[in-house]
C-alpha cells in the first residue's frame, strides 16, 4: 500500500488480517486490518464503530485506504501487548486467576465496555481474543460484528447486513438471545459474553464446553456450573452471585448496565482492600503479570496458596510425530478409537498425542500401535517418531489444547534420522527409551489385535453412495446426495472410509472437504476450504488469496475487486461451480463435504449451482452433516438434476453389540446383559462406544474387565 512499509502479521479474524506498518510520511507505527473481499459490507460499521468510540477503550482510527490491489483498508493505531487469552494460557499451575487479582482486570474490562456502549455501539463478539493488555491500558478490538444503535431520535443505524435467524459471535461466549438471532440483541449481550469471560478469569474455562450447537443449546438452556465447583481458588458469594447475574438467561435479569456493573465492581475491591488479613508477598512473577492489568491496585487477601492438585494441567504425554506428504486428517480418521489427538500440524508434519492415557509408559505403547495402524498407509520416504515430555493441558471450547516445547518445537526432539536397520519402522527419543526399553516393539503383542471395525452396519449407505456415482458415471452429469445425521453417529468416518477405497480406485478423483466452524465469519465458514481443497492449494492459504486463485483460473478471468459487493456471493459461487465442471469433464469427480451444516451460504450456493447442471461432467457431491443443514436449506436439493437424501440412524442392536465387543479387546467373555446395558447407555452411537470404552480404561489398565465383571454383577 503506498506510503506504508509493512511488517509482520499481527493476527487474523473473520473478516480480514491486520499486519503491523510503518507510515513513512512520520515514521508512526500503525496496524493495517485488510478485509476479506466478501466482508467489504461491514466496513463502515468498524469505521463508525472506532470513530464513536474512540481511545483509550480501541485503537484510535487514522483512516482508511485501499490496497494496489483494491482490498479495502483500515489504519488504526498500533496497540503492543498480549491478547487476553494468550495471557491466560500463560498462567502457571490450572491457568486461573485468584478473584482478588481477577477483580480489577474485570473492571477495567467494564470500564471498557462501559465507553462502548456509551458511544451507542454493541460489540457483539466478546472474548479473550479481543482484548489486548497494553502498558495500563485495556483496549478492545474487532468491531467487525459491531451493532449500530442511534444516539439521537435524528440518528439511526445504517442498514442492517445480518441476515434474520443468523447466529453471529463465538458460541462459548454469545448470550442466549444472541444463540437465537443475531438481530434481536442489545447491550444486555455484551453483558453475558462479559460475565463468561469474568468466570473463565476465575475458572480457567468458559461455563459451557463442547461442540458448538450443543454450547448453542446449554446457554438458552442449561444453568452455568457454579464458580466454587470450578475454580481452583476460594471465590467470595458476592464475586460469583455477580458472575451470576451476568449469565442469567433473561436479559432483564442481568447487571442493568455495564456502568452499573462498573460500580458494583468498585464496591467489591474497596471492600477487599478494607480486610484486616495480611498482604500476600509479592513475586516478581507477580509484578510482572499485574503490569499488564490496567488500574489494579495493591491486593489483600487471605492465603492464596494453590490448592493441591494445581500443577495437574502440566504432566507428561506420550508424543507421535509423522513426517508424510499424507493429509494430517486422513492420518488422524485412521487412528479412529486410539484415543490419538492431533494436537500440531506444520506442511509436511502431523503431531499426534495421547493425554488421556492413564500413564505415560501406556501412551507410549498405544502412540507405538497407532504408528503400527499408520505404516501400511504411509509413502515409504515417510518418517515417524515417538517421544514423550511434560506438556501444559488447558481446557478450551470443549477440547484439550497442548502446549509447551515438544508441542511447538518438535523439530528440538527429533531424532536426527531414522534408525539404519530398516526393520525398525518407528525412531525413538531418548526420553522414550527410557520408559519403554530398547526394544518397543516388544511392548506389542505378536500378533496384534484387529483393529475394531467402524463401519459395522454400515453396508446399506455404502451401496447407496457407490449407486450414486455410477449414476453420475452413466449418465455424465452431477448428482447431489444429502448424508443427515447428529454427533456421534459415524457419518465423519463413513466418508473417510469411502474416500480412502476411491482414492486406490483407477479413473476416479476424489476431494474431501472439512468445513471448520467460525460462526463469526461471514466469508470464511468452509468457503475457505472448498477453494482450497479444489484448488489443490495449502491448507493455511489466506482466504483473500484462495479467492483470487479461484477467480483468475475462471474462463474468462474476474478481478474481484471490480465487481460490486453485492454481486460477489453469486460471482463466487458460479467460479467454483464452473471449476467443478471442468474437473469433472476429464475425470470423474467425487466432492465429499463434511460438516456441510457449517458451510456459509456461498459455499452451498456454489454446490447447488454445481448440481443443477453441467452435461458431460459426471460429478458427484455428497453433503454430509447435522440436521440443521436443513434449517439453513429447507428445499436443498430440490433443483439438482439428481438428488436424493439419507439419514444415517443408530446402529442397530446387533451391530452394536459387535462393535462393543471389538472395541472391549482383549476381554473375551462379556456377559449379554453387560454388552445390553451398555447399547442402551450409548444409543447406538460408535463415537460414544469408543469414548466409554476410553473412559473405562483410562480408570485403570483392566478396567473394562472390571467394568465387565461389576455390571455382569448388577444384571444377575
Amino acid at each position: 500500500m503506498a506510503g506504508y512499509v509493512l511488517g509482520a502479521p499481527l493476527g487474523r479474524g473473520g473478516f480480514g488480517r491486520v499486519f503491523a506498518a510503518r507510515r513513512e510520511v512520520d515514521g508512526l507505527d500503525v496496524a493495517l486490518k485488510v478485509l476479506e473481499p466478501l466482508a467489504g459490507e461491514r466496513l463502515g460499521r468498524e469505521l463508525e464503530a472506532l470513530r464513536r468510540i474512540g481511545p483509550p477503550a480501541v485503537p484510535q482510527l487514522l483512516g482508511e485506504a485501499s490496497t494496489r490491489a483494491g482490498e479495502r483498508v483500515i489504519i488504526m493505531e498500533r496497540i503492543d501487548g498480549p491478547t487476553l487469552a494468550r495471557r491466560l494460557a500463560g498462567l502457571p499451575g490450572a491457568g486461573a486467576l485468584p478473584w482478588t487479582e481477577g477483580v480489577p482486570l474485570m473492571r477495567a474490562l467494564a470500564e471498557a465496555l462501559a465507553r462502548v456502549h456509551a458511544a451507542g455501539v454493541v460489540h457483539r463478539d466478546l472474548k479473550p481474543e479481543n482484548v489486548v493488555l497494553a502498558e495500563g491500558r485495556l483496549v478492545l478490538l474487532d468491531f467487525g460484528l459491531a451493532r449500530l444503535t442511534a444516539r439521537a431520535d435524528r440518528e439511526a443505524p445504517a442498514p442492517g447486513v445480518t441476515r434474520t435467524g443468523q447466529r453471529l459471535g463465538t458460541h462459548e461466549y454469545m448470550a442466549p438471545e444472541q444463540c437465537r438471532d443475531a438481530r434481536s440483541i442489545d447491550a444486555r449481550a455484551d453483558l453475558y459474553g462479559l460475565g463468561v469471560m469474568f468466570f473463565e478469569l476465575l475458572c480457567a474455562r468458559p461455563p459451557f464446553l463442547g461442540e458448538a450447537s450443543a454450547v448453542l443449546q446449554a446457554h438458552v438452556s442449561r444453568r452455568p456450573p457454579a464458580l466454587r465447583t470450578l475454580a481452583p481458588w476460594p471465590v467470595p458469594e458476592v464475586v460469583e452471585v455477580l458472575i451470576q447475574r451476568l449469565l442469567a438467561k433473561a436479559p432483564e435479569d442481568r447487571v442493568r448496565s455495564a456502568q452499573a456493573l462498573v460500580d458494583e465492581l468498585r464496591g467489591i475491591q474497596d471492600a477487599s482492600l478494607d480486610t484486616d488479613a495480611p498482604p500476600r508477598p509479592v513475586s516478581a512473577a507477580d509484578d510482572a503479570r499485574r503490569s499488564t492489568v490496567p488500574a489494579a491496585r495493591p491486593d489483600r487477601a487471605p492465603s492464596t496458596a494453590p490448592p493441591p492438585g494445581a500443577n495437574r494441567a502440566t504432566q507428561e504425554v506420550a508424543l507421535l510425530g509423522v513426517k508424510s506428504s499424507r493429509a494430517a486428517p486422513s492420518l488422524q480418521a485412521h487412528l479412529a478409537g486410539c484415543g490419538a489427538m492431533l494436537t500440531r500440524v506444520e506442511p509436511g508434519l502431523a503431531l499426534f498425542a495421547f493425554p488421556h492415557a492413564p500413564s505415560v509408559e501406556a501412551g507410549l505403547r498405544t502412540a507405538h500401535r497407532a504408528a503400527e495402524l499408520l505404516k501400511d498407509v504411509l509413502p515409504s520416504d515417510a518418517a515417524m517418531a515417538l517421544h514423550c515430555a511434560p506438556v501444559r493441558i488447558r481446557e478450551r471450547a470443549g477440547r484439550l489444547t497442548l502446549g509447551g516445547n515438544a508441542v511447538e518445537r518438535p523439530e528440538r526432539w527429533w531424532p536426527a534420522s531414522a534408525s539404519a536397520n530398516t526393520a525398525e519402522f518407528l525412531a525413538l527419543t531418548a526420553s522414550a527409551r527410557a520408559h519403554l526399553g530398547d526394544a518397543p516393539a516388544s511392548t506389542a503383542p505378536a500378533s496384534a489385535p484387529t483393529p475394531p471395525d467402524l463401519l459395522l452396519g454400515r453396508d446399506t449407505e455404502r451401496s447407496w453412495l457407490y449407486e450414486a456415482l455410477t449414476r453420475a458415471q452413466t449418465q455424465r452429469s452431477p448428482v447431489l446426495r444429502g448424508l443427515l445425521a447428529e454427533e456421534g453417529l459415524g457419518k465423519t468416518c463413513l466418508l473417510t472410509a469411502w474416500r480412502s477405497e476411491l482414492a486406490a480406485t483407477p479413473g476416479i478423483a476424489v476431494r474431501f472437504v472439512e468445513a471448520l466452524p467460525d460462526e463469526g465469519s461471514a466469508s470464511e465458514s468452509g468457503l475457505r476450504g472448498l477453494i482450497n481443497t479444489l484448488l489443490e492449494l495449502p491448507a493455511h492459504t489466506p482466504s483473500d488469496e484462495a479467492l483470487r486463485r479461484l477467480l483468475t483460473d475462471a474462463c474468462p478471468s474476474v478481478d474481484v475487486t471490480t465487481v460490486h459487493p453485492a454481486a460477489r456471493r453469486q460471482l463466487v459461487a458460479r467460479a467454483i461451480a464452473s471449476h467443478l465442471w471442468r474437473m469433472a469433464a476429464s475425470q470423474p469427480l467425487v466432492l465429499l463435504v463434511d460438516d456441510a451444516h457449517t458451510l456459509d451460504p456461498t459455499a452451498l450456493d456454489a454446490l447447488e449451482l454445481a448440481t443443477l447442471s453441467g452435461d458431460g461432467a459426471p460429478l458427484c457431491v455428497v453433503l454430509a452433516g447435522r440436521h440443521r443443514l436443513l434449517g439453513l436449506r429447507p428445499y436443498l436439493g430440490e433443483r439438482a438434476r439428481d438428488f436424493d437424501q439419507r439419514e444415517l440412524a443408530p446402529l442397530e442392536e446387533q451391530d452394536a453389540r459387535e462393535l462393543l465387543r471389538q472395541l472391549l479387546r482383549p476381554v473375551d467373555l462379556i456377559a449379554e446383559g453387560v454388552l445390553r446395558e451398555l447399547v442402551e447407555r450409548c444409543g447406538g452411537s460408535p463415537l460414544r462406544m469408543q469414548e466409554t470404552v476410553r473412559a473405562s480404561a483410562a480408570r485403570a489398565p483392566s478396567a473394562p474387565a472390571r467394568t465387565a465383571a461389576a455390571t455382569s454383577r448388577r444384571t444377575r
